[in-house]
């Protein structure tokens, strides 16, 4: 059922001098006593609906009966008699229609919205009817009509409508939203309360006017919706302007992971249901790519490759003192950990944990490395034990031994664990050792023959394709050191083709280093169904939406692109797997690192970046 909430579309009306059909309102009363049905759609026209028909009856005598193209929002007008029960049927379609063809010339229609109402004495009443992409190929009972995917009941109070003006259907009108200009400040909204979808503005958004939220579908398409409607848009807590809660239905739609991406605008004042989208040029777009006319997105979203990562922790008394200060916007480092191994990206990937130092025991032989303390499982397994582990001080030793890296990652340390794994179950596979001090002395130091830790990383992306990653902390003052640990991680991971990630000097950058690893560890590989449909590959694209740029990319086929190839740019078939290059590869991660970065920074969990097939539309 429609509902209009007062205490906003009062304002907005005593605003803009239009009417409501309530009490209040009544000296607004004209001599016409009648109907406006308003139709219109944010889907995208011509791919999505390109056709609809407007049809009002009033018992089984049909009063208005238009079929229209969705181009432009449609209006149509009915006199009736005071008390009059209406039914107003709209019904959008894929294809042209005929004039005047009721009943889509047999169509079965992709999306419908109904509502029954009566006519008040003396007021034109205005009836707005948005065919929403919630709401395509939803299949409601009689008397009930879809708002955001939720059949209802398809009763209209007329007590909560307005009196027609004819600014309400203008798109040109100066009250329309003009996305050119409501999103040019925008910004992820923060997933704060995920059960009630919750959502926030960041730190240092400033709220001039209103918030305008858009909705990002599953085809990454787009919706704007209305602030203060409570049953398919948004409503703001009063007491607090920069929190604001979806809709239950929408809310549901999110969960279900038909919602990409939820984003915040504050340039203009909210949107309510009497703001229509403005559709003068220049107002209607906002400079980002939409989807070409020759690909049909699909809902359904390509997931990322699992990645196995072995995570070697220094738990000397030098990382203690270290760690013992905030690292990351007053986060402590055990809940950065917790939320860069929440990133959506990472929950089919395998993650194990061992602690350094080892000891003269493993150098030369089988060690305790082989099968780490937290062994290979699933990241939210991995992240609650590793995260139990580093907030427990009892953990962390009272002085600095050697740290016997150089035996933790001999080939039968570490490395040799990656073996266990299913063959090919993994795409990539990431050694990360996180530590302050001694990066080099150990087995070979001590007269045991051996290689250096970097001979050994070296060695394990040759011959096992193990990358191998180092986080290097600053030293505890007080802390002996034989050796420059920066040279010794810069060895480390240059030789093992990994990444270092020097928060030696300010150990905040420890948020922005573990944003930058998960985003190496979870993009650019992706699991493609054995359903998936790989004719006309030159004519795919992948695409994804970069919530923070607030537009949509699109990804082309290279044949090119490949693991011998990998800075050709594109993207390829590599088995079952769709793998990304060059600098589309660094594209999509450099935004999906953003968007951890972000998250972590507000102390929330990372949010989704999926990643489409959109394939030569049929």
């Amino acid at each position: 059922m429609l509902r209009i909430r007062g205490s906003v579309s009062l304002s907005f009306l005593r605003f803009f001098g239009l009417c409501a059909a309530g009490a209040a309102f009544l000296a607004c009363t004209s001599e016409q006593t009648g109907l406006v049905v308003f139709a219109s759609t944010q889907a995208r026209v011509p791919k999505d609906l390109v056709a609809a028909t407007i049809t009002v009856r009033s018992g089984p005598r049909v009063v208005a009966c238009r079929s229209v193209s969705l181009d432009a929002p449609v209006s149509v007008e009915v006199s009736g008699a005071d008390g009059e029960e209406l039914t107003v049927d709209v019904a959008g379609f894929t294809r042209a229609l005929e004039p005047d063809s009721c009943d889509g010339g047999g169509e079965k229609p992709r999306v419908e919205r109904h509502a029954q109402m009566r006519l008040s004495r003396g007021v034109q009443l205005y009836l707005p009817m948005q065919l929403r992409w919630g709401c395509f190929d939803a299949a409601c009972s009689a008397g009930q009509t879809c708002e955001q995917g939720a059949c209802v009941s398809d009763q209209v109070d007329p007590t909560h409508l307005v009196a027609y003006d004819g600014m309400l259907t203008s798109g040109s009108a100066s009250y329309c939203l003009p996305r050119s200009l409501c999103f040019d400040h925008r910004a992820p909204a923060l997933l704060v309360d995920p059960a009630r979808c919750e959502y926030q503005l960041p730190d240092g958004m400033t709220l001039d006017q209103g918030i305008n939220v858009e909705l990002v579908q599953d085809t990454l398409a787009r919706e704007v919706l209305d602030a203060n409607d409570p049953a398919e848009g948004f409503s703001v807590d009063p007491k607090a302007p920069s929190k604001f809660t979806l809709a239950p239905a929408l809310c549901e739609r999110i969960q279900q992971g038909k919602i990409s991406a939820v984003s915040a605008g504050v340039g203009c004042p909210s949107k309510t249901v009497f703001n229509p989208m403005c559709t003068d040029p220049g107002k209607t777009g906002d400079g980002h790519a939409t989807e070409a006319p020759e690909t049909c997105t699909q809902p359904a979203e390509l997931a990322p490759s699992p990645s196995a990562l072995y995570f070697l922790f220094d738990r000397s008394a030098s990382t203690k003192t270290v760690l013992s200060r905030d690292t990351s916007d007053a986060l402590s480092f055990p809940d950065l950990v917790r939320l860069a191994l929440a990133t959506p990206a990472l929950a089919a990937s395998r993650i194990a944990f061992e602690s350094l130092p080892g000891t003269t025991d493993a150098c030369g032989g089988a060690n305790q490395f082989t099968s780490p303390e937290v062994p290979f499982s699933s990241s939210a397994d991995a992240a609650a034990a590793i995260t139990q582990k580093l907030s427990d001080p009892t953990q962390f030793l009272t002085s600095n031994p050697p740290l016997y890296l150089d035996a933790a990652l001999q080939p039968n340390g570490a490395y040799w664990a990656f073996s266990l794994l299913p063959q090919g179950s993994v795409a990539q596979q990431r050694t990360v050792i996180v530590g302050s001090h001694d990066l080099w002395t150990g087995c070979t130091s001590s007269g045991a023959a051996g290689a250096t830790p970097a001979d050994e990383s070296f060695r394990a992306y040759n011959q096992r394709g193990v990358r191998t990653d180092v986080l290097l902390f600053g030293v505890a003052p007080g802390t002996p050191v034989s050796r420059d640990p920066f040279v010794d991680a810069t060895a480390i991971s240059r030789m093992g083709a990994g990444i270092f990630f020097d928060a030696s000097v300010d150990s905040s950058l420890a948020g922005q280093a573990f944003a930058q690893l998960v985003s190496e560890a979870a993009s650019c590989f992706y699991d493609l169904p054995s359903t998936t449909d790989r004719t006309h590959l030159a004519e795919t694209k992948v695409a994804y939406f970069d919530v923070a740029g607030g537009g949509r990319v699109d990804i082309s086929y290279n044949a090119a692109c490949s693991e011998k190839n990998p800075y050709a740019d594109g993207w390829n078939l590599e088995g079952p797997r769709v793998r990304v290059c060059g600098n589309a590869c660094g594209g999509l991660r450099g935004v999906l690192q953003n968007a951890i970065q972000y998250a972590i920074g507000h102390h929330v969990t990372p949010p989704r970046i999926p990643l489409h097939w959109a394939p030569r539309c049929r």
